[in-house]
């Protein structure tokens, strides 16, 4: 795989691509300072939302195990049973949502929706019956991630776990096949497309 230097990279065509650009294009085609950016706002929310008193030790958010405080749709989890029978259904609950969104996303997107795609896998029934059933499954799902996301915030880390480990097997499948394009690459490609623009 190529690397760059910082001085490549200043003389490169993706230097000249990005100062053709002011500071929000900037961050919205690097994916890189996209993710700096998404990281740095989510710090600064959860310092703020810290300062505001959720951290306080007196909040029920951040309080892990049964507890007579944690109220789920009206249940109190108030046992280890009832907080096991929750935290398992809460992993494999968010374990098949991404699964199934992993696969029914991109499928939705590029097949059903895109209209330089003119041919089906199923019948146009078949099709509809999946979108229509995955849109039901989704709004009633929701009520229950819901719930448990604003008791507290061991629920929150089971959900967190089990959405990377399905995401990593996504991006293992989308990515297996690709390449990684040098950067410098990448960047005459922006230069010559910000080239034609001008000379329209």
């Amino acid at each position: 795989m190529k690397t760059y230097s910082g001085d490549v990279l200043k003389r490169g065509p993706a230097w000249q691509a990005c100062k053709t650009m002011n500071f929000v294009e900037l961050f919205f085609e690097d994916k890189r300072l996209t993710c700096a950016l998404m990281m740095a706002w989510l710090c600064i929310v959860l310092f703020v939302y810290s300062l505001a008193g959720v951290s306080d030790h007196q909040g029920q958010f951040l309080h892990v195990g049964p507890s007579k405080k944690t109220i789920v749709m009206g249940v109190v989890i108030d046992t280890w049973g009832k907080w096991a029978t929750l935290a398992s259904m809460n992993f494999l609950k968010t374990t098949l949502n991404e699964f199934v969104g992993a696969s029914l996303n991109p499928w939705i997107i590029n097949t059903i929706q895109d209209e330089k795609t003119t041919t089906l896998p199923y019948t146009k029934a078949t099709c509809f019956l999946v979108v229509q059933l995955y849109t039901i499954y989704q709004h009633i799902m929701s009520v229950f991630g819901i719930a448990l996301l604003l008791s507290q915030v061991d629920f929150l880390v089971f959900r967190i776990l089990a959405d990377l480990m399905v995401t990593m097997f996504a991006m293992y499948r989308f990515m297996y096949n690709k390449r990684v394009q040098g950067y410098n690459e990448l960047g005459a490609e922006m230069a010559a497309t910000a080239k034609e623009g001008e000379d329209m």
